[in-house]
Protein backbone atom coordinates (compact mmCIF):
# COMPACT_ATOMS: atom_id res chain seq x y z
CA UNK A 1 0.00 0.00 0.00
CA UNK A 2 2.86 2.36 0.81
CA UNK A 3 4.53 1.59 -2.50
CA UNK A 4 1.32 2.39 -4.38
CA UNK A 5 1.06 5.71 -2.54
CA UNK A 6 4.65 6.61 -3.39
CA UNK A 7 4.18 5.69 -7.05
CA UNK A 8 0.96 7.72 -7.28
CA UNK A 9 2.62 10.71 -5.58
CA UNK A 10 5.60 10.67 -7.94
CA UNK A 11 3.33 10.14 -10.96
CA UNK A 12 1.16 13.08 -9.88
CA UNK A 13 4.19 15.32 -9.50
CA UNK A 14 5.53 14.28 -12.89
CA UNK A 15 2.26 14.68 -14.74
CA UNK A 16 1.59 18.01 -13.07
CA UNK A 17 5.04 19.29 -13.99
CA UNK A 18 4.60 18.06 -17.56
CA UNK A 19 1.12 19.35 -18.28
CA UNK A 20 1.88 23.09 -18.34
CA UNK A 21 4.98 22.83 -20.59
CA UNK A 22 3.12 20.45 -22.90
CA UNK A 23 0.19 22.83 -23.20
CA UNK A 24 2.55 25.76 -23.73
CA UNK A 25 4.44 23.91 -26.47
CA UNK A 26 1.23 23.69 -28.49
CA UNK A 27 1.01 27.46 -28.79
CA UNK A 28 4.66 28.19 -29.63
CA UNK A 29 4.87 29.62 -33.12
CA UNK A 30 1.11 29.93 -33.61
CA UNK A 31 -0.36 33.17 -34.87
CA UNK A 32 -3.04 34.70 -32.68
CA UNK A 33 -5.76 33.65 -35.15
CA UNK A 34 -4.61 30.00 -35.02
CA UNK A 35 -4.78 29.63 -31.23
CA UNK A 36 -8.44 28.45 -31.16
CA UNK A 37 -7.60 25.66 -33.62
CA UNK A 38 -4.56 24.69 -31.51
CA UNK A 39 -6.75 24.56 -28.41
CA UNK A 40 -9.34 22.40 -30.16
CA UNK A 41 -6.69 20.04 -31.52
CA UNK A 42 -5.05 19.67 -28.11
CA UNK A 43 -8.35 18.89 -26.42
CA UNK A 44 -9.27 16.40 -29.13
CA UNK A 45 -5.99 14.50 -28.71
CA UNK A 46 -6.44 14.49 -24.92
CA UNK A 47 -9.91 12.97 -25.29
CA UNK A 48 -8.75 10.34 -27.80
CA UNK A 49 -5.70 9.45 -25.70
CA UNK A 50 -7.79 9.13 -22.55
CA UNK A 51 -10.35 6.94 -24.27
CA UNK A 52 -7.62 4.75 -25.76
CA UNK A 53 -5.92 4.40 -22.36
CA UNK A 54 -9.13 3.40 -20.61
CA UNK A 55 -10.00 0.93 -23.37
CA UNK A 56 -6.53 -0.66 -23.30
CA UNK A 57 -6.47 -1.02 -19.51
CA UNK A 58 -10.04 -2.36 -19.46
CA UNK A 59 -9.15 -4.95 -22.08
CA UNK A 60 -6.11 -6.08 -20.05
CA UNK A 61 -8.18 -6.17 -16.85
CA UNK A 62 -11.05 -8.16 -18.36
CA UNK A 63 -8.62 -10.70 -19.83
CA UNK A 64 -6.79 -11.04 -16.50
CA UNK A 65 -10.04 -11.48 -14.51
CA UNK A 66 -11.26 -14.09 -17.01
CA UNK A 67 -8.10 -16.14 -16.40
CA UNK A 68 -8.48 -16.12 -12.61
CA UNK A 69 -9.70 -19.25 -10.86
CA UNK A 70 -10.88 -17.31 -7.84
CA UNK A 71 -13.16 -14.42 -7.02
CA UNK A 72 -10.21 -12.45 -5.60
CA UNK A 73 -9.60 -9.84 -8.30
CA UNK A 74 -6.94 -7.92 -6.37
CA UNK A 75 -4.07 -9.43 -8.42
CA UNK A 76 -5.76 -8.27 -11.62
CA UNK A 77 -6.09 -4.71 -10.35
CA UNK A 78 -2.49 -4.79 -9.16
CA UNK A 79 -1.43 -5.72 -12.67
CA UNK A 80 -3.48 -2.85 -14.11
CA UNK A 81 -1.79 -0.45 -11.71
CA UNK A 82 1.56 -1.74 -12.94
CA UNK A 83 0.55 -1.32 -16.60
CA UNK A 84 -0.71 2.19 -15.90
CA UNK A 85 2.59 3.07 -14.24
CA UNK A 86 4.54 1.68 -17.19
CA UNK A 87 2.44 3.67 -19.68
CA UNK A 88 3.06 6.80 -17.63
CA UNK A 89 6.79 6.13 -17.52
CA UNK A 90 6.85 5.58 -21.29
CA UNK A 91 5.23 8.99 -21.78
CA UNK A 92 8.42 10.49 -20.38
CA UNK A 93 10.21 9.78 -23.68
CA UNK A 94 8.12 12.12 -25.88
CA UNK A 95 7.88 14.59 -23.00
CA UNK A 96 11.64 14.99 -23.01
CA UNK A 97 11.48 15.85 -26.71
CA UNK A 98 9.18 18.82 -26.07
CA UNK A 99 12.02 21.13 -25.11
CA UNK A 100 13.12 21.90 -28.63
CA UNK A 101 16.22 23.84 -29.57
CA UNK A 102 16.80 27.44 -28.65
Amino acid sequence: MLLAGIVLFVRGLGLGALLVPAMTAVYVGLDRKDIPQGTTSTRMFQQIGGAFGVAALTMILSRRVALLDTVDVFPAYSEIFLWSSVFTALSLVPALLLGGKK
